[in-house]
């Protein structure tokens, strides 16, 4: 193996050895936070906008990417395979045209509409590549609260009678991506 490889064993230690490496160091190089604080910490740059990960069950647990803006909003979910350049499973959407976006601070709420491509791959596979209408909606972290994301949208691959999909609970007949910010900040104000 040469020095650029890195087995899955060596990422796991690498991993938990800078954990406790961080957890072990002492307050006053990190300054009065603890080094693992349980409050999502904000960046302050996000306005009326926001990016991150989220999981639940509509994307199988799988950590999720996600970005809400004015002027791109984008959704995707992966797995991952040794030697492919896609694992089992892996679906992007991206917007091509916004048609509406509205940031609405007196319910901490961005939604947006318009069209994505959605492209969905399956065991290294294209199994869908459409243009969709969606709706998509961001709920900004309020105190310590986590913040959500979801897209809502249909597609001849991804609608109520796929047994992999989850139904909206916003549009009847359209299925949802989407769950709480795991990384990341939804930022919604005057």
């Amino acid at each position: 193996m040469n020095s650029l490889q890195l087995s899955r064993r060596n990422v796991l230690l690498s991993g938990i050895a800078g954990t406790l490496g961080a957890m072990l160091l002492p307050e006053k190089v990190f300054g009065a936070q603890p080094v693992l604080a349980p409050t999502p910490a904000k960046s302050g740059a996000l306005h009326n906008e926001g990016c991150g990960m989220y999981t639940d069950p509509s994307v199988a647990q799988q950590c999720s990417t996600f970005a809400i803006n004015p002027t791109n909003i984008t959704c995707g979910v992966a797995t991952f395979a040794n030697g492919q350049n896609s694992g089992p499973f892996a679906m992007l959407m991206y917007s091509l045209r916004i048609n509406s976006y509205d940031a609405e601070p007196r319910v901490s709420t961005i939604r947006a509409t318009g069209l994505m491509r959605s492209i969905t791959r399956m065991g290294g596979q294209t199994i869908e590549d459409v243009v969709v209408e969606f709706v998509a909606v961001a709920v900004a972290s309020i105190g310590s609260g986590a913040g959500r994301f979801d897209t809502h949208f249909v597609s001849p691959f991804w609608n109520p009678s796929n047994p992999l999909a989850t139904r909206s609970s916003l549009v009847d007949g359209w299925v949802r991506f989407g769950g709480d910010v795991l990384i990341g900040e939804v930022a919604v104000g005057p």
